[in-house]
């Protein structure tokens, strides 16, 4: 279940040889892939599948559906995919939603109902899983990875401003946007909708609706601990070995700890740079668990995301990667814990700002936090005006937005319905090069919605997660961990090594020039050009100061690259 796209024309006539031929190219860059093909009048479906689930998650049978992830739809004992996607076909074919509510993996699906001629696009409810659609002529078109619909020359590509700008910025949009006029991004608990009379979107799951009134007691602890526990057996399948990513932080480490309550032979990967808290945490709590620990050196900053290093070890370290027991290609990850358990953005400065309606206040405050800066030194002088102040109003309009009974949640709610699912979609876009997935149990919805469901005040701070910890075997808290500012914190002393925040080195700003170099010359090379709106005596001046050795506009040349990728359609530089 792993890559997939497609296309559906209202009119339910043939679709154009030409767009099947450049859209099954497009699904992988590795010519080992064949794609699995759905093709009749008015539907195109194609996927390719790197296998690591053993079953296809595709139909082909009247009805049509093809599938990306783990929808775990029922259990534990978890169902087979196949048989997860059936059921949402058929879901689908009753017009029933229930299904969709119900599962909690991440998950992406198309579903074809072949006697009304209805299109479903859905996925997981933290809409984690990547699904990108858009309108040409009379038809959908629709992808689980952006650089797609980028390589279809029949789908439009138009930037749009705003949206750059917030990827170039933060690497994300806000909401359902991409830095494409036109094309979406499906939102967690979102299905569209397709037939002959057009598209809809209809909301199966809202986030700011889920009651937060429930009274923290240890039975809704135990209760916690025990979803948890469900997480990990649906996605844990029976198997006996496991490799897990382990860090010096909190998420990691209950994942590795629970599959090592039920005596699964762990191989534990951390992936940082030398005497840093993650390496020498994450070592000695592997020792303290009997887990087999290796380390990989990556770059600081990465040039790539953590799934590329990922990839890399699990390729050249066969003592990782061939581990009896274990299926081949799953990695455990511990992405999602710090958002949807934890709380990480939601200060005490925040929360008195929105319960007072200081939107504004709030969003300044979380802009500052999160370093939302335009690049306006790089942008000519209409577009500077155009988007001054752009990060505060438009996240105090979405601030305002939200629709639950305690104002001070609507941080906690941006974050877990905008920025979490960023977390990973770097693995999505490359999956047909990577050839691994991700097992994260932390990003289970009826988990994460559990943890939605209390008084904001018993959960900022990790006060909620601190009680839940406590669940756990005894040597969760034997090793000190790395805490965020303001959060509750390990009693046990730090050792003397890197904290991830440290301040900047000239090891890190040499790694960023070289990085930015590297972008810039790739773009320059592939032709890519400058978007009007860049002044291009500043991105010059960016090139020459970086070369010469100086880092102060390393990223503003960075971020020239940036934009004149999107500019010219190319997301995978």
């Amino acid at each position: 279940m792993t890559v997939f796209a497609g296309v559906f024309r209202h009119d339910r006539q043939p679709i154009d040889e030409g767009w099947r031929r450049l859209l099954t190219r497009a699904l992988s860059r590795d010519p080992r892939d064949v794609a699995q093909v759905v093709n009749r009048p008015g539907l195109l479906l194609a996927k390719v599948d790197i296998g690591v689930y053993g079953e296809p998650a595709f139909i082909d049978e009247g009805h049509a559906a093809v599938g990306a992830g783990e929808p775990l739809v029922s259990g534990p004992p978890a169902a087979p995919r196949q048989q997860d996607l059936e059921t949402l076909l058929r879901a689908h074919v009753k017009g029933d939603a229930t299904a969709f509510s119900q599962a909690r993996g991440t998950y992406a699906a198309a579903l074809y109902d072949l006697g009304s001629h209805r299109l479903c696009l859905a996925n997981d409810r933290l809409g984690v899983r990547t699904l990108y659609y858009t309108q040409v002529g009379g038809c959908v078109v629709f992808a689980t990875a952006l650089r797609i619909l980028d390589a279809l020359p029949f789908v439009p590509k138009r930037v749009d401003n705003g949206a750059v700008h917030e990827w170039v910025t933060i690497h994300y949009c806000f909401e359902n946007r991409t830095p494409y006029q036109g094309i979406y991004m499906l939102r967690g608990g979102e299905r569209l909708l397709a037939d002959g009379n057009g598209i809809r979107v209809v909301t199966d799951w809202a986030w700011d609706k889920v009651p937060d009134d429930r009274p923290v007691t240890p039975e809704a602890v135990d209760e916690l601990y025990q979803l948890f526990r469900e997480a990990v057996d649906l996605r844990l399948r029976g198997d006996t070995a496991a490799r897990a990513q382990l860090s010096g932080g909190l998420d990691s480490r209950m994942i590795v700890t629970e599959l090592r309550r039920r005596n699964v032979d762990v191989r534990t990967l951390t992936l940082t740079w030398p005497r840093s808290l993650d390496a020498v945490l994450a070592e000695q709590y592997a020792a303290r668990l009997g887990a087999r620990h290796f380390m990989a050196e990556v770059p600081r900053p990465m040039p790539h995301d953590i799934s590329y290093y990922t990839d890399q070890v699990y390729r050249e370290n066969a003592a990782f990667r061939d581990v009896p027991g274990a299926r081949p290609g799953l990695v455990w990850a511990g992405d999602g814990g710090s958002v949807c358990l934890g709380y990480v953005n939601t200060t005490p400065a925040l929360v008195e700002a929105l319960r007072a309606g200081r939107y504004n206040e709030a969003a300044r405050i979380h802009v500052e936090r999160k370093f939302m800066r335009l690049r306006s030194t790089l942008l000519k002088r209409e577009e500077r005006e155009r988007f001054n102040s752009y990060f505060e109003s438009r996240i105090a309009d979405i601030l305002r937005s939200y629709g639950g009974r305690d104002p001070g949640r609507a941080v906690q709610w941006f974050m877990l319905t905008t920025q979490e699912r960023f977390q990973v979609t770097g693995l999505y876009e490359n999956i047909d090069l990577r050839r691994f997935e991700y097992v994260m149990p932390l990003f289970d919805t009826k988990l994460a919605a559990a943890f939605q469901r209390f008084p904001l005040d018993e959960c900022m701070g990790h006060k909620l997660y601190d009680k839940w910890m406590d669940r756990f075997p005894a040597v969760v808290r034997s090793v000190p961990w790395q805490a965020y500012a303001g959060h509750i914190a390990s009693p046990l002393p730090l050792p003397d090594a890197d904290i991830q925040w440290k301040p900047l080195s000239a090891d890190y700003h040499a790694q960023q020039r070289r990085t930015a170099l590297a972008r810039y010359r790739s773009v320059r090379e592939a032709g890519l050009g400058r978007p009007p709106f860049i002044r291009p005596e500043v991105e010059l001046a960016a090139l020459m100061f970086t070369k010469l050795g100086h880092s102060k506009l390393a990223y503003l040349l960075d971020s020239a690259s940036a934009y004149r990728a999107w500019w010219s359609a190319r997301s995978d530089l």
